[in-house]
């Protein structure tokens, strides 16, 4: 994860994530990806199997569920962002926001799930999997199609922060390992000094 933070802030700092760039985030998202997969079969072949009564159910349910989640997610976006141009936010303000939060929702509604039913690894392992992919394979695929041209701010503040938070997220997990709720409070307050961040300089506008 940290290692998809640094790559994507190395290749914007000429201002401009290209194809090639691109290649190369997505060859690095291979040697996770393959590794994830036969750690999966091993596991696999380690865990039991369980039968279930009614399996037909479960998929139906699941796909609702999932169904609702991608639903609520499009609404959180498409709404805040006509707030968000209402109020005379910029591009960049609005992907850090209401983009942001609404394509989060899906992790955080799967991961405080998981939470609840006190299944630590799934939540641990959605958070890590979901950066990792989105800082290789999604941002790979995306230059790959067309070069992303990278603000200056997202060089200096953005990307630096998200490396910042990946190495203060895999100290707190491996100290004890246990991530704890003083760890989250650390964790939540920074977000909270960022967003604050962004915010600077922003003054509402409603004409």
């Amino acid at each position: 994860m940290i290692l998809s933070a640094a790559l994507l802030l190395v290749f914007a700092m000429d201002g401009m994530i290209g194809r090639i760039d691109g290649l190369i985030l997505l060859l690095a998202y291979y040697p996770y990806f393959r590794g994830t997969l036969d750690d999966a079969k091993q596991q696999r072949k380690d865990a039991p199997v369980t039968d279930l009564k009614q399996p037909w159910l479960n998929i139906i349910v699941f796909l609702a569920g999932l169904g609702m989640i991608a639903l609520g997610s499009n609404w959180v976006v498409e709404n805040g962002t006509a707030l968000a141009r209402l109020l005379g936010m910029n591009d960049l303000l609005i992907g850090v926001t209401f983009y942001a939060f609404g394509t989060s929702l899906p992790e955080l509604a799967i991961a405080l799930g998981a939470v609840l039913r006190r299944q630590a690894d799934v939540t641990l392992g959605e958070i890590y999997a979901s950066n990792i992919f989105t800082g290789l394979a999604v941002a790979g695929v995306l230059c790959l199609a067309r070069p992303l041209p990278v603000e200056f701010m997202i060089v200096i503040r953005d990307l630096p922060m998200m490396i910042v938070a990946g190495v203060l997220l895999q100290m707190f997990v491996t100290t004890g390992r246990r991530f704890v709720r003083i760890e989250a409070i650390v964790m939540i307050a920074i977000y909270l000094l960022f967003l604050a961040a962004q915010f600077m300089g922003f003054t509402i506008s409603l004409s």
